[in-house]
């Protein structure tokens, strides 16, 4: 049997055909590229916008130990202590703890401190603390905050009347 000439006949559409198949597998390929890259640079920018809201955060809540007061009991070897503490920035500190030589103190006044304002701490551990154990001896304080921390190393002394403790 004999086929007709335009079958028999080497040249053909197959050029064609793979020319516009190897088109549309590069632009496939090209799409789904662009997707994945697409994608993932929301999440890098996403991550970045949080990690940079949660440092900015930091920056406005400035906290500093200010000070401290140490009233001393002339008749027996106890002493209170009250620590100042100041935000010195422009938003609210929230969560508020006080740590002595990286213990947690009781006693807190404020769980959060407004921008600007001063607080105090005493009560818990800090009230009828032994002289000796406070008295000419540093300590490390620190207050921290959601947003950030501070520290400070303080000397205490204690004065009452005309005595030192």
């Amino acid at each position: 049997m004999r086929f007709p000439k335009f079958f028999s006949s080497k040249k053909g559409i197959t050029p064609i055909i793979s020319v516009i198949l190897l088109l549309m597998m590069t632009i496939a390929i090209a799409g789904l590229a662009y997707t994945f890259l697409q994608r993932m640079q929301g999440t890098i920018q996403t991550s970045s916008e949080n990690t940079s809201l949660e440092l900015l955060g930091g920056l406005n809540v400035q906290l500093k130990v200010e000070g401290f007061v140490a009233n001393c009991s002339s008749s027996t070897d106890k002493a209170n202590i009250t620590i100042y503490v100041r935000n010195a920035g422009t938003e609210q500190a929230e969560k508020l703890q006080l740590f002595v030589d990286d213990a947690l103190q009781s006693g807190m006044a404020n769980d959060t401190l407004s921008a600007g304002t001063v607080t105090s701490y005493s009560g818990g551990v800090l009230n009828d603390v032994s002289c000796s154990e406070w008295v000419n001896k540093t300590k490390e304080v620190r207050i921290s905050s959601k947003e950030t921390s501070a520290e400070k190393l303080i000397k205490f002394t204690c004065t009452y009347s005309s005595y030192l403790c």
